[in-house]
């Protein structure tokens, strides 16, 4: 079976999930804060072949969001 990692962004941060047979484990969350970039780089880096999955949430009209900076691990294909 297929291992996937499944990436859910809200407005407070990005939660890293691995769906593998059939069952959904946490692995990372990752804070909207500078020094959490690093960390989420570094994750990403590690699981360079993985089958990956990005829900963001739509922010509500007025709310202040920023969005999770690009970060690309140097060993990822487009």
């Amino acid at each position: 079976m297929i291992s996937r990692r499944l990436l859910y962004l809200d407005t407070q941060r990005l939660t890293a999930y691995l769906w593998q047979q059939g069952k959904l484990q946490p692995e990372g969350v990752f804070e909207m804060r500078p020094e959490e970039h690093q960390r989420f780089a570094d994750y990403l880096r590690a699981h360079p072949a993985a089958i990956s999955r990005f829900w963001p949430m739509s922010p509500r009209k007025g709310m202040n969001w920023r969005p999770f900076p690009s970060c690309r691990a140097p060993t990822a294909r487009r």
